[in-house]
């Protein structure tokens, strides 16, 4: 990515020949802020606070973004997961937002109305078909994950941080940040 007095950028190395390519100005990159990446299709998708940029790899050729403008529903993504029907989920400000490259549609976004603690899904972390979406508290939700069975797209269970552990307190305090018992 770019820094101080320089334009965003990439430079592409030769896993084979560990070799560096040279690099160059990537004009299909959205953001010089890269939040993550999949490989998935033959293309690299990057997630970044504007958008989906996509780099074809078997043409090494940008494609078109997926932005606001073309279906996405908030420019902001912070995480990528590969689904293992072929969809491109993405965890974003309103949900969890749901894409079909070969179609190039965008399916209904998994939020809050879906049962997910809140609209922002900030991570996705998966274990045995079950996907762990992790809530930062923005809005007026509190902080924690919805459990999500990815087969039949439905919320199993949620977590919220603000559930005690134990029903033994030990002790009790009480700050700016809220009331905090300790377990």
């Amino acid at each position: 990515a770019g820094g101080a007095g320089t334009v965003s950028g990439v430079q592409l190395i030769n896993i084979s020949s560990s070799q560096w390519g040279a690099g160059r100005f990537i004009p299909g990159m959205l953001s010089n802020v890269i939040n993550d990446a999949v490989v998935h299709n033959l293309r690299t998708w990057f997630a970044t606070p504007s958008g989906v940029a996509v780099w074809n790899n078997s043409i090494g050729f940008w494609e078109e973004s997926l932005t606001v403008a073309n279906g996405l529903p908030t420019p902001i993504v912070d995480q990528l997961y590969v689904h293992p029907s072929g969809e491109l989920w993405m965890a974003t400000p309103v949900g969890l937002v749901r894409y079909d490259p070969i179609t190039e549609s965008f399916d209904s976004t998994i939020d809050l109305l879906s049962g997910l603690i809140g609209n922002r899904v900030s991570a996705i972390a998966e274990d045995n078909g079950r996907l762990f979406l992790s809530h930062n508290g923005a809005g007026a939700t509190t902080p924690g994950a919805s459990v999500l069975d990815s087969t039949n797209i439905t919320v199993d269970y949620t977590i919220r941080v603000d559930q005690l552990p134990s029903t033994n307190i030990l002790a009790i305090s009480a700050d700016s940040w809220g009331v905090h018992i300790a377990t």
